[in-house]
């Protein structure tokens, strides 16, 4: 009935956009309108122009209130600078454009004295993001709070992917990368206030942008979830970046607990090619990235087409040590000495360490095997963004993308000390090698009408995909012995996105604007499986426990036939929303919204936002929101089994997990309950304002409680008596699944504070600063999870105390970056510094417990314009080649958290990698 539904709601918005298809046509017939627009406001016309001509107006409020233009004729003529030259000077007003996409508009200024007082500016961007109503405002002046960075400032990292960009840009974003590692590995785990990647909405040009199909399954950030791959979108394609702070279900829909990242694609024309080159302090990770980039007018100038190349490669980094624990001799296997009496049980372990050393030397063994650091990447990406108009009011545009990543990470190195994972191939042991194949494909398209007086409405349609293929080499399947292949394509994941929307929007009276619109998303998973040899099972029947080897391809095992699967979702969703002006000062904004799942049922969410200014320069604003995000498909169905390395009763092993799909029939039996989605109630209340036209600033609380947060359970073995014939049914060690398991608490502080001055000797200063100050905190909502067999699952196996450090602790709790460019003619200098508070590292025994220092990274940046067409950049990020702080080890003995000693920082809390310092040099040419 419910696909039925959808169906029925899928035809209808298809014959909407038809009938507007039709509606354009018949326009098209009728001619040309009217181009008079009688006693409009001089704000309205700039609106207006900054949705036809894509670009933002900077400007103090109190400069154009109340300006009213009598009997004022549009020119419909295609140059911008040209209307602004007819329009403004008769206000006595004047503009500056400082950039392809943003004009400066203030009061006119006698030239005579512009060589003696300096000209201030207030460059507080225009965002749209977080409402519907398509009404421009300075991020100042919104409701919520709104950060836009441009492209300029994220290149001004010095970093090549996007991810990394905004993370040394924005103090309430994180992401990190890690080693060894599997998805995080490939995909960094970015998220906004501490909370986790998929609880971050991306949007593209306003549109939703797909998922990754891959769960991190990991003791990482983002556990359990499928976060969005920024560094599939080239910075090079973006025009600009607005990050919404704010929970934002009831405009979106699912996934924007946390925040919305909106992607503004470039619209520019002309053409630029752009290389970087860089490496490491100590010689690796060399790197280079390369941008074609190009737009070409379209309709006579009234559109564009804009395409960017990529091409990206990223040498592998190391920063493992010498592995100093047993490699031939097991550390159990002291039975060769039992004849021998020891003071000491510690005089025994020594004494086998003593005779492996000497294997090690026989050998020719070298400790210094693993590999522990960024993944080696060869990445090609190209992106387009389109527009042209069909008549005066209506247009087309489309954008989209494919890039495709191939990644190589390694495992941990399999000693030959290992009995079930050792091969006559291998006497030596051997480093398994996981290279990855990660595609993403994105086409958007859509109709738009944009009208001062009448309904601005908006059609379109969205397609994305994602797939990630596995593949191991230098590993084997331990069970086939010397008949073991090599290499193994172990299978993989892939995810696609089809999406319908419809959206209208009205200025039904001076005070009020009204939206709303309808959204059909399809939604496909699919798991796909690996070669025989990737999971067969070799050993023959009756073999001893003792004498058995690990099957399938060792670190990297395949899906099986019975795991491949191929599972639709669909989902609709209503909303509306009205932005109000209550008075003068006063603005209210309502939105509500209701979505229909066919796998689980419906939602609703809500919100309401206020904004009083207390005068033209401060104001006060405050939201409060219903939120949700669905179970993933990932979440639902995913299902495999599996070797997974990790420490049980103190001691690092290798064992076989299960982990069971959520609406698997043994989980039912049991009595583990479906998954629901989580909700969440925003509240956020802050100050924003300017001390004058060239220092603003802005300060934030929120407190986000989230119920039923989906995690995946801690790894279940036969000390849960009721899961003794489960385990011996599936035949492994093991077991897991997802779970709507607890209710977090996140609050936190946030504060913004900007100065820019521009000099009339052709010198600016520019000054940044950002700090984010968050908290969260876990309540298990189940204390023990009842079994219909009988028994219960203690809340501390549920989910572990490592799993719970991994929400509280793993990323910073507090971020601090304040920034200083200078700029005189065409030299610009750079100075970042950015604060990251403590992380910790939690484990099952507290007294494994490992807290991380807070660090300062510093960066620094130099740029040269030699001419209009050429600019150099040379940059040191990092720049006193500041590490984490090291793991240190309880006692000599016990070496598990380091891995005997190969894996100095932490794989589970990460503040900014573990690679040094590095520097870099860049070329931009314009064509």
């Amino acid at each position: 009935m419910v696909r039925k539904s959808i169906s029925a709601i899928n035809q209808l918005i298809t014959g909407i956009i038809l009938f507007a298809i039709f509606n354009i046509c018949c326009e098209q017939i009728k001619g040309q309108d009217k181009t008079t627009a009688q006693h409009q406001t001089l704000g309205n016309e700039l609106d207006f122009l900054s949705n036809r001509f894509k670009v933002s107006f900077v400007y103090e409020a109190q400069l154009i209130s109340e300006v009213k233009l009598i009997s004022y004729k549009r020119l419909a003529v295609p140059n911008l600078d040209f209307i602004l030259n007819k329009l403004l000077p008769p206000l006595n007003l004047s503009f500056k454009k400082i950039s392809d996409s943003q004009y400066i508009i203030k009061a006119a200024i006698n030239n005579q004295k512009q060589n003696i007082k300096p000209v201030t500016l207030n460059l507080e961007e225009v965002a749209i993001l977080g409402s519907h109503t398509m009404m421009p405002r300075t991020k100042l002046q919104t409701a919520l709070p709104v950060d836009i960075f441009n492209q300029r400032t994220l290149v001004q990292t010095g970093q090549v992917e996007l991810a990394q960009m905004l993370h040394y840009t924005s103090s309430s974003f994180n992401s990190s990368k890690y080693g060894i590692n599997n998805v995080a590995s490939y995909a960094e785990q970015s998220t906004i206030r501490g909370l986790g990647p998929d609880q971050l909405l991306v949007l593209i040009n306003g549109k939703r942008r797909h998922n990754i199909s891959a769960l991190n399954l990991n003791n990482t950030v983002g556990k359990g979830t499928a976060g969005t791959d920024l560094s599939a979108i080239p910075a090079a394609m973006i025009e600009r970046i607005e990050i919404l702070r704010d929970g934002a279900a009831a405009q979106y829909g699912s996934d924007a607990i946390a925040g919305i990242i909106n992607i503004v694609l470039k619209k520019d024309t002309g053409g630029y090619f752009t290389t970087q080159l860089g490496q490491t302090l100590k010689g690796d990770g060399v790197y280079t990235q390369n941008n074609l980039s190009y737009g070409i007018p379209l309709a006579a100038g009234k559109g564009f087409l804009d395409f960017t190349l990529n091409y990206q490669y990223q040498q592998a980094t190391n920063r493992a040590r010498a592995y100093n624990g047993l490699v031939y001799n097991n550390a159990a296997d002291t039975s060769k000495l039992s004849s021998i009496s020891f003071p000491t049980p510690t005089d025994k372990l020594n004494e086998n360490k003593r005779r492996d050393d000497q294997l090690v030397k026989e050998n020719g063994f070298q400790r210094k095997q693993g590999q522990y650091g960024d993944a080696e990447i060869k990445n090609i990406a190209l992106w387009f963004n389109m527009e042209t108009p069909l008549n005066k009011k209506w247009k087309l545009y489309s954008f989209g993308g494919f890039s495709r990543r191939r990644a190589i990470t390694f495992g941990f190195y399999r000693f030959p000390n290992f009995y079930p994972a050792s091969s006559v191939i291998f006497p030596d042991g051997y480093l398994p090698k996981f290279p990855a194949v990660l595609s993403n494909r994105s086409l958007a398209a859509g109709i738009r009408k944009t009208s001062l007086d009448g309904w601005n409405m908006d059609f379109s349609a969205v397609y994305g995909y994602n797939s990630i293929k596995s593949q191991a080499v230098n590993t084997v399947n331990a069970s086939m012995g010397g008949l073991s292949p090599l290499a193994f394509n172990a299978g993989g994941t892939t995810l696609q996105q089809g999406i319908l929307n419809i959206d209208f929007s009205k200025k039904i009276s001076p005070n009020i604007t009204l939206a709303a619109g309808a959204e059909s998303r399809l939604e496909n998973y699919q798991i796909i499986g690996g070669e025989e040899s990737s999971y067969l099972d070799a050993n023959l029947p009756g073999t001893p426990a003792a004498l058995l080897k690990l099957p399938g391809t060792n670190g990297r095992p395949g899906f099986k036939p019975e795991e491949r699967l191929n599972k639709y979702r669909a989902n609709v969703g209503l909303y509306a929303e009205s932005n109000i002006d209550l008075s003068k000062n006063t603005l209210l904004s309502a939105a509500i919204r209701y979505e229909r799942y066919s796998d689980f049922g419906g939602n609703i969410s809500g919100k309401m936002a206020l904004r009083h200014k207390l005068s033209e320069k401060f104001s006060l604003r405050s939201s409060l929101s219903r939120n949700f995000r669905a179970p993933s498909l990932q979440q639902v169905y995913y299902e495999q089994q599996q070797f997974q390395f990790f420490q049980k009763s103190g001691q690092s092993g290798v064992y076989l997990v299960q982990h069971f799909r959520n609406d698997n029939p043994v989980l039912q039996q049991l009595g583990v309950p479906k998954l629901k989605p989580e909700t969440s109630l925003n509240f956020s209340a802050g100050l924003a304002g300017s001390i004058n036209s060239y220092f603003s600033f802005s300060a934030d609380f929120y407190y986000i409680p989230i119920r039923n947060r989906i995690v995946v359970s801690g790894r279940l073995d036969s000390s849960v008596s009721a899961l003794k014939p489960v385990l011996a049914n599936a035949g492994v060690t093991d077991m897991q699944f997802f779970i709507n398991a607890l209710n977090t608490y996140t609050r936190g502080v946030e504060l913004t504070a900007n100065y820019a001055a521009v000099f009339a000797q052709k010198q600016s200063l520019t000054i940044n600063g950002t700090a984010s100050f968050s908290q969260t905190r876990v309540k298990m909502r189940i204390d023990n999870l009842p079994l219909s067999a009988g028994g219960n699952i203690p809340g501390y196996s549920l989910l572990p105390r490592v799993d719970l450090g991994i929400i509280e602790k793993s990323q910073p709790n507090s971020k601090l970056i304040l920034s200083f460019i200078y700029q005189v003619k065409a030299l610009n200098f750079l100075l970042r510094n950015t604060y990251f508070g403590q992380v910790a590292a939690w484990e099952n025994d507290p007294i494994y417990d490992q807290t991380f220092a807070s660090k300062v990274i510093t960066d620094l940046q130099f740029s040269w314009k030699i001419s209009k067409k050429l600019s150099i950049t040379a940059g040191c990020n990092n720049l006193f080649n500041i590490y984490p702080d090291e793991i240190k080890e309880i006692n000599a003995l016990n070496t598990n958290l380091s891995f005997g000693g190969q894996i100095p920082y932490s794989r589970t809390a990460n503040q900014f990698g573990f690679n040094g310092m590095n520097y870099y040099t860049s070329l931009q040419v314009k064509f």
